[in-house]
């Protein structure tokens, strides 16, 4: 288990130096378009946000390949949160801010941000990200 810390693995039940959990940012998330990185769960709203974490924190499957974390007879707790508590879980989120950035708001910036545009790039990832 040291060698899981020590290699910046991030602890979970499922987790493993092979498979390790995948921690999205989470900051900002109110005004994305998708939830996850793979950009495979929509983020229409909060109802959306308290779906997938209860499928992260619920319907989390054992499976890796072929290899089995449970054995065929082991049964796993069937509970998930109450939707009060996913709601409350999603307010939090969508409360956090990035902190404020250092860097100026200057003339190449405002180049950047014209290609950007220009380019499409709004339509995936969602300003002001």
């Amino acid at each position: 288990m040291g060698a899981f810390f020590l290699s910046g693995g991030i602890p979970r039940w499922n987790g493993s130096l092979f498979f390790p959990a995948k921690i999205p940012d989470l900051i900002g998330i109110k005004d994305r378009k998708y939830i996850d990185h793979t950009a495979t769960h929509l983020h229409r709203g909060i109802g959306d946000l308290m779906r997938y974490a209860a499928l992260v924190s619920y319907a989390d499957t054992t499976d890796f390949g072929t290899y089995h974390m449970l054995s065929p007879d082991t049964k796993r707790v069937q509970a998930r949160l109450p939707d009060e508590a996913l709601y409350a879980l999603a307010l939090y989120i969508y409360s956090l801010r990035a902190p404020p950035n250092p860097n100026s708001f200057n003339a190449q910036a405002e180049a950047g941000q014209k290609i950007f545009a220009r380019e499409g790039c709004p339509g995936c990832h969602s300003p002001p990200l």
